[in-house]
């Protein structure tokens, strides 16, 4: 496989390409791109990613990857057709909320590194997208805070990328491209999550409770985030 590679950026996703067609052990299982196929553009590929236990294999997402074309367009990676549940070995397993999910954000995060951009299909996620839809800042929703806890920091809504062809629901996170741009996206969290914690009723239903912890725990972990910029 013959990809650009004229930038660290470009090299950093080129290897996870490489890694995810070698496989990574990770919680869960053993994770690996059963196919990679060649996108509508010339930098992009789209990865069926599996679980792998012993015998045993399931589907669990699919991942388009657009390597970035030199310091014209970032890299960006887009998660769909994403699993929550699924059969291994006779054994239900749950992606939603496991070590697996969050090691596979965190490994997309590294890989793309300043400027690049995740999307990340919700719309089989009841409660990122009940949030979203009750006026939840994006990085207090459930993919939200796990995208933030991995190093995003700019937040989109909808949007469309690569081969769509229809709008999706698609959260959108963005790794920011020098201090500055960081602390203007945490200003702007700050900004978001004051405002929603002032406008929640005493009584909330579940999704807009955890997303108020979310938020808490956010408002906490900005300040020292702005020092270590």
């Amino acid at each position: 496989m013959t990809i650009n590679q004229n930038s660290c950026s470009e090299k950093s996703i080129v290897s996870l390409i490489d890694r995810l067609d070698a496989g990574i052990e990770l919680p869960g299982g053993f994770l690996y791109a059963k196919t990679i196929e060649q996108g509508r553009l010339k930098e992009e590929r789209t990865l069926n990613l599996y679980l792998r236990q012993c015998d045993d294999e399931n589907p669990i997402m699919r991942a388009t990857v657009f390597t970035g074309r030199a310091e014209f367009f970032k890299p960006w990676i887009e998660l769909s057709h994403i699993q929550n549940r699924f059969i291994l070995n006779g054994k239900t397993l749950v992606y939603i909320d496991s070590d697996l999910e969050i090691m596979v954000y965190h490994l997309l995060s590294e890989a793309i590194s300043t400027g690049g951009k995740i999307f990340v299909e919700y719309g089989n996620d009841p409660e990122t997208r009940i949030g979203l839809h009750a006026g939840v800042p994006a990085p207090a929703t459930r993919i939200g805070y796990l995208l933030f806890q991995s190093g995003i920091t700019g937040f989109g809504g909808f949007s469309c990328t690569g081969e769509m062809k229809k709008e999706k629901q698609t959260l959108q996170g963005a790794k920011a491209i020098s201090c500055n741009t960081r602390n203007r996206h945490l200003n702007a969290i700050e900004s978001q999550i004051n405002s929603f914690l002032g406008s929640v009723p005493w009584k909330a239903n579940s999704v807009i409770d955890r997303a108020m912890k979310r938020s808490q725990a956010i408002l906490e972990s900005i300040v020292p985030q702005k020092m270590a910029s």
